[in-house]
């Protein structure tokens, strides 16, 4: 009777559990930043399978530019040719683009979009950057590039991990 009532409580916890988790999509290439009425919600999307080419030298820590324009999309990254990409046409009248690269290196690196808050004519934009312990066979530079909406912004600043720089924007 008492090993009945166990696994009947255990099986009820088990599906209790299942239907208590909401349903989640893989949205994890858009970020939504929640605000209070101080800070207006920035709504930004992940650009994957872009690379910076070679001739593009990052001699600082990191390479961050806000991409304003088709060509100079074009100048800084290039599609990755992997099977099944599709590439999102960039509408530049009403968004931007921001890059940030990091220096080449040996460890494998990802930056992470913390947080995103406009107030006034500034975005605020927070990333985290990962480094890994481990060391590969290759050199590579870690990238993140996001679009973001044009409206309102004139100036953005960025910060990673304790670096700070900031853009002027038109």
């Amino acid at each position: 009777m008492n090993k009945r009532l166990l696994i009947t409580t255990v099986a009820m916890g088990v599906i209790a559990s299942c239907q208590n988790r909401s349903s989640t999509t893989d949205d994890s290439t858009k970020i939504h930043i929640l605000s209070n009425e101080l800070t207006p919600k920035v709504q930004g999307e992940q650009l994957k399978n872009y690379f910076v080419p070679g001739s593009i030298e990052i001699t600082d820590r990191y390479l961050v530019e806000v991409i304003q324009t088709q060509s100079a999309f074009d100048s800084y990254l290039h599609p990755a040719a992997t099977m099944g990409s599709v590439f999102r046409k960039i509408d530049f009248e009403n968004e931007w683009v921001l890059l940030v690269a990091g220096k080449p290196s040996g460890h494998r690196t990802t930056f992470t979009v913390k947080k995103a808050e406009q107030e006034g004519g500034v975005l605020q934009v927070q990333l985290s950057e990962n480094v890994s312990v481990d060391v590969d066979s290759f050199v590579s530079s870690s990238l993140l590039v996001y679009t973001f909406p044009r409206e309102g912004v004139s100036k953005i600043m960025v910060a990673i991990n304790g670096y700070t720089t900031e853009k002027i924007v038109n």
